[in-house]
């Protein structure tokens, strides 16, 4: 991998240089990086549940953007980073167009039970990363059946 020189991998890029196993590593270091990037803000806040969403959401990471690879590299092989990125972004619109009203429902419903108990349901605890992690998971395993269907 090239850290430093923008140039050099710019003109392996433009020349086509770079196989698509030399891409996916750009592709996992980008997106592990992002996806990590957010608990750097985090100051007396962060504690070991923020420890834990953060190594969950790395891995989750990984372990997604590999499984898609693979299926596209089961299928003809081509395009994976056009397509991962492309069709990533209406399963990101969907998953949000489903699960952000699924959220409020859940928090009123938290809410209401939880009346009187102080912190009950305010507190980011366990139950939120799974819930981060399961819809990473959806995520990926939805891209992945799309990057299978466009592979084929």
């Amino acid at each position: 991998m090239i850290f430093w020189n923008v140039k050099k991998l710019a003109d392996l890029l433009r020349n086509n240089e770079l196989t698509s196993n030399q891409k996916l590593r750009y592709i996992l270091v980008v997106f592990a990086f992002l996806s990590i990037t957010p608990y750097a803000y985090l100051d007396s806040s962060f504690n070991s549940v923020y420890a834990l969403e953060m190594m969950a959401i790395l891995f989750t990471t990984v372990w997604g953007i590999r499984l898609c690879f693979e299926a596209n590299e089961e299928g003809d092989g081509k395009d994976f980073f056009e397509r991962f990125i492309c069709i990533g972004f209406p399963i990101v619109i969907r998953l949000a167009v489903i699960l952000i009203p699924l959220y409020f429902v859940f928090y009123i419903v938290v809410s209401i039970i939880s009346q009187g108990y102080y912190g009950v349901g305010t507190e980011y605890g366990y139950m939120d990363v799974l819930g981060t992690v399961l819809i990473e998971i959806m995520f990926y395993l939805q891209v992945r059946k799309w990057i299978r269907y466009m592979a084929s």
